[in-house]
């Protein structure tokens, strides 16, 4: 009796779109990386609340561009690997 293999599945983090990825952490900072890293997002967002709320908001100068670099790295990353597709069915 030949050993069966069973289907391997197989989870893909869905394709996002670079330019919006890219708009969305210029325009909404913290809340824009959750497009892309969620967990990221969350971080961020935290971080910006404890560093902008005692610096009256000043303290976003730095916490801004972190989303838009980290934003920009993810993409970059992602855009490199490529998007693999699975063989179509037989």
């Amino acid at each position: 009796m030949p050993d069966k293999e069973e289907p391997k599945h197989i989870l893909k983090k869905k394709a996002r779109d670079p330019k919006l990825a890219l708009l969305l952490a210029v325009v909404l900072g913290p809340l824009g990386l959750l497009y892309t890293d969620p967990m990221g997002g969350i971080l961020m967002s935290v971080l910006a609340v404890l560093i902008g709320v005692p610096t009256g908001g000043i303290g976003l100068i730095l916490v801004w561009p972190v989303c838009i670099l980290w934003t920009s790295i993810i993409v970059t990353r992602h855009t490199k690997r490529g998007i693999k597709r699975p063989p179509p069915p037989p």
